[in-house]
């Protein structure tokens, strides 16, 4: 499949969506990226023979998901390895091997409609130099990404450090011939100004001549709080042909059931990739907590009347169950481990109807319609947003 152009469309009334054309069909893009653990989670699932069918098997003629992204560790440590002799070449075979997974495990139908791209992961001590800046973006293009993204040099990096790091790999990206839309990444975290004028520099830059199209990138991990959302939002008039996808947003903070990335188009973002959170989270991924001596099951589980994910027993659960695959395999299996999959693939599915349901209320002057029955959305809402 080749990808023609990457559309930001005004359907219904002003409602945003994403249109991808390409060699075969077009396809319209859901809210939310699926990631590496979350598709291996389904993949698991349908390789265990011996269990009952797993979640998505009956998905045969669409997959609902067409935005794949997976984070690459880009650390010193990694970077160093590159130096080595085929170092390089050895981490290009295993970012497109990660790229691929999806075709591993999906149907020739369902692979078809998946729009790859890779999230560098950068901490906030560390700084890319030019030379791994442009082995990333050579990474890039043998993987097989189908967007190329260039983040910041390093964390809450200063306006001249941004530009140069953007022309140096623009400038590298047009000698290899490159083709592929191409996806600048802010950081939300740093002062007004100095993200303002990153904003500025990137809608006066023709970054893509190729492509009739805008791409941007907001690496931001809460979806709530942090002033220049407020900024994006002022500015969203001018990013209207522009495509913002969000990276690395956690599905949800300890102790805390609002599911931040089900508020990103409140903030002009249209897109968002959510960051897998794994080991302990006190209140939210302890399944089994004792009482007395007594073994209680708690379990993580997505509901759409709050758009949040709450920590309950079976009993809690079992009122909120619906007729989705992920749904159907919790009634059928008893292992705990097994049980929560199951209630996070419930959480992919529902979480991703409800979001597209929303774009018809992302209209002027119709968010109540979005957050009625949404009671953390509603309770974050007139908190942290007030009068929009």
């Amino acid at each position: 499949m080749e990808i023609k152009s990457i559309k930001l469309d005004n359907v219904d009334e002003n409602t945003r969506a994403i249109t991808i054309k390409t060699s075969e069909s077009d396809i319209e893009t859901p809210n939310r990226a699926i990631s590496t653990s979350e598709i291996n989670k389904i993949k698991g699932m349908r390789n265990r023979a011996d269990e009952p069918p797993g979640p998505f098997d009956v998905v045969e003629e669409e997959f609902n998901w067409q935005i794949y992204q997976t984070p690459l560790e880009y650390t010193p440590k990694v970077r160093r390895n590159i130096d080595g002799i085929n170092g390089l070449r050895n981490k290009i075979n295993a970012v497109r091997s990660t790229v691929n997974t999806p075709k591993n495990m999906l149907e020739e139908e369902e692979y078809k409609n998946i729009l790859k791209l890779i999230y560098p992961k950068i901490t906030q001590k560390d700084k890319i130099e030019t030379p791994y800046m442009t082995a990333l973006m050579e990474i890039q293009l043998q993987a097989g990404v189908d967007v190329i993204v260039i983040p910041e040099p390093y964390y809450n990096s200063t306006y001249e450090d941004f530009v140069n790091n953007l022309e140096t790999s623009i400038k590298f990206l047009e000698a290899s011939d490159n083709e592929k839309p191409i996806m600048p990444i802010v950081g939300i975290k740093t002062n007004k100004d100095r993200f303002v004028n990153k904003l500025d520099y990137i809608l006066d830059q023709h970054l893509n001549p190729k492509k009739d199209f805008g791409l941007l990138g907001i690496s931001c991990k809460v979806y709530s709080s942090q002033f220049n959302l407020h900024v994006l939002r002022d500015m969203s008039d001018k990013f209207e042909k522009y495509w913002i996808h969000g990276f690395d947003a956690f599905r949800n903070q300890a102790k805390k059931t609002f599911y931040n990335p089900h508020a990103v188009t409140i903030w002009g973002i249209d897109t968002v990739g959510v960051t897998p959170q794994g080991r302990y989270i006190p209140g939210v991924t302890d399944a089994r907590n004792g009482n007395n001596g007594n073994q209680e099951i708690n379990l993580r589980m997505y509901t759409e009347d709050s758009w949040g994910i709450h920590k309950g027993s079976q009993t809690f659960v079992e009122t909120h169950l619906c007729n989705c695959d992920g749904c159907d395999y919790y009634r059928r299996t008893t292992d705990v481990d097994k049980l929560q999959n199951s209630l996070d693939v419930h959480e992919i599915i529902q979480s991703h109807n409800q979001i597209v349901g929303s774009r018809q209320n992302i209209e002027e002057n119709e968010y109540l319609r979005l957050v009625r029955d949404k009671r953390d959305f509603r309770d974050y809402y007139e908190s942290s947003v007030g009068d929009i």
